[in-house]
This record gives structure tokens, sequence and C-alpha cells, in this order.
């Protein structure tokens, strides 16, 4: 019997670790449930939670979030709170009451900022993101979602262990670790990031990242340009690269007294942006703010000549010479 006992005892962690998005109250007060139990607050911070009572009948409950409560008598209820601007993450506490017997549970509120799936039981995010790429000073959010027997929880990088915490086995609510994180460590390229837990029944969840760092702005290998005689216009050219994809260039023209202005925008192809412009003589400087996926810019100054326009009076001259050569030969 004990043994039958045990094996739905390793069942119910095996299913409990790999929970729906709910979590449900501990304590000798009237049982409840919390759902969903990880919350992703809108862009202003705004929320919802919603709790009912598993026996369906009305209960005291209460919600404390952030200094601030909030009570009701029923069986189910939708609290509405607002995440602190800047906060990134908070958890939230809800109990029952009956006489002295008390039961809580406490679930996850996260900020819109944290785009995240917790499919696996297990998650992680990062902040600020560029465009989903790392760049400079991160932060790292480990989410353990809702659910009994994590007895660990461990991050790495390329296989190097970033850190490996011990988690309690006996805590159904959700948890966030917070983790600092310099890229310039890391070699501008992909690597791949990897969270896992194992579980008292021996099963192990891991979720693996492959995310791009990208560190260095983009680097100008060549700049030139072309008279595209029959249009009357100038073409500018740049050939830049970076170990991240290439996004825009702006191009300005730099007048004789530094100032800049705005003459069109123009994105990449394998590494290469040209612009087309108004035909012009002489020199001419040029400056282009060139973009990366991460928005990393690279300034670059140039000065193109364009010396050709003189052909077009020349050929003018010839075929006019020419003309009057033919008439006079017949």
């Amino acid at each position: 019997m004990k043994k039958i006992l045990l094996i739905l005892f390793v069942i119910f962690l095996s299913i409990s670790a790999m929970a729906e998005n709910s979590v449900r109250s501990v304590g000798s007060g009237p049982e409840f449930e919390v759902a969903p139990a990880i919350v992703f607050a809108n862009g202003n911070g705004e929320f919802q939670i919603g709790v009912f009572s598993e026996d369906g009948s009305p209960v005291n409950f209460e919600a404390y979030f952030n200094d601030e409560i909030q009570k009701t008598f029923d069986k189910q209820w939708t609290f509405q709170f607002k995440l602190p601007e800047g906060k990134m993450y908070s958890y939230i506490t809800f109990e029952s009451h009956k006489g002295p017997l008390t039961s809580l549970a406490t679930a996850l509120i996260l900020s819109s900022n944290l785009a995240i799936k917790i499919d696996k039981g297990i998650g992680f995010t990062f902040f600020p993101s560029y465009n989903g790429y790392m760049k400079g000073d991160e932060e790292i959010f480990s989410i353990v979602g809702p659910g009994y027997g994590h007895e660990n929880l461990k991050f790495s990088i390329d296989k190097k262990v970033l850190y490996d915490m011990n988690l309690s086995t006996v805590s159904n609510f959700p948890k966030v670790f917070e983790s600092s994180l310099d890229t310039s460590e890391l070699a501008d390229g992909f690597h791949n990031f990897s969270i896992s837990s194992n579980l008292i029944t021996g099963q192990a969840l891991q979720v693996d990242k492959t995310i791009g760092i990208d560190n260095t702005p983009p680097k100008v290998l060549s700049s030139n340009g072309q008279e595209l005689f029959f249009e009357g216009k100038f073409v500018i050219t740049i050939q830049a690269t970076d170990t991240m994809k290439l996004t825009d260039a702006y191009f300005y023209r730099k007048s004789s007294n530094g100032s800049l202005t705005f003459i069109g925008e123009s994105g990449f192809v394998n590494g290469r942006s040209a612009l087309k412009i108004n035909d012009f003589s002489g020199s001419q400087t040029f400056v282009a703010k060139i973009f990366d996926v991460s928005n990393n810019v690279s300034v670059y100054e140039f000065t193109l000549v364009n010396n050709k326009p003189f052909l077009i009076p020349l050929i003018i001259l010839l075929t006019t010479f020419g003309i009057i050569l033919l008439t006079l030969l017949r």
C-alpha cells in the first residue's frame, strides 16, 4: 500500500511541476485557487487576477500587493492592481480566512517588458533587449512556473554554468530570479543560453535559446559615388560589415559651416546601401549614420568628387559638331 501511495505521490509531483497557469492555496483555512499564477501587466502596469474557492462557497479573501490590501467575501472574485512604474516584477499574496484558520497562495506579476513563455514549467527572458539581441549590461530573468517538485535551477551560456541554485520542493508558487550579465565578456555573434531544472521525480526540464550578442558598431569598408548620366542623378554607395545584420543608413549633406541636412535613407543588401540623389559638381562632404539590428550606430564622414558634369556640354558640343560635319559632307 505504501508503495502505491509513493507512486501516486511521485505522479502528483510530476504533474504539479508541469502545472497549468494557476496556483492552489496551502494552509488550514478554506481552500482556493489563483488564476493565472503568472500575470503580465499591461503597458500602464495594470493587471487583473482572479481567485475562487475550491468548494464553491463564499470565502473571506484578502489580497496583498505593494502595500495595498483589497478584501472581499465571495466564492470568486477578480482583483485589480497596478504594478509600480519601472518595476519589472512583483509578487501578490492572497489569504482566505475562516475564524482562526488561514490559507494562502502567491502569484507572480511581470512587466509587459518581459516577453516570456513558461510552456515547459521554466523559462527566461532579458531586459533591456534590442530587437531581441543583447548588448552592454543586461538583466536576465529566470522564471519557475507554479508547481511542486523543483530541486534546482541552473543557468548556463555555451555550457558554462553561471549559477546553479537549490529550490524548495515543497513550494508551489511561481518564482523569478534576476541576475546581471555584462555582454562585453562574450564575443559578438550567436550564443546558446540554457535554463534547466531537475525535478524530485527524476525528470529534467530544459529551455534553450540562441541569442545574438552585438556590442560592436558596424564598420565601413568603403564609400563611393557614381553619376547616372542620362538621369541627372548621382548614387552614393556605402559598403559596411558587422557580425550582426545591418539595417539602415541615414545620409546627410554636410555644409561648410558643419551643419547637416538630411537627404535620404536606404536599407542594406549584402552589406551595401545605395542612395540616389540629385547630381552635383565638384566635391561634396557627406555623413552616413549606419545602424545594425541592435541599433548600434556608426557615424561615417566621407567626401566625394564629381568632375563628370563637364561631359554633358562636351557631348552636346561634339554632337552639334558632328551634325554640322555630316551636313557639309553631303
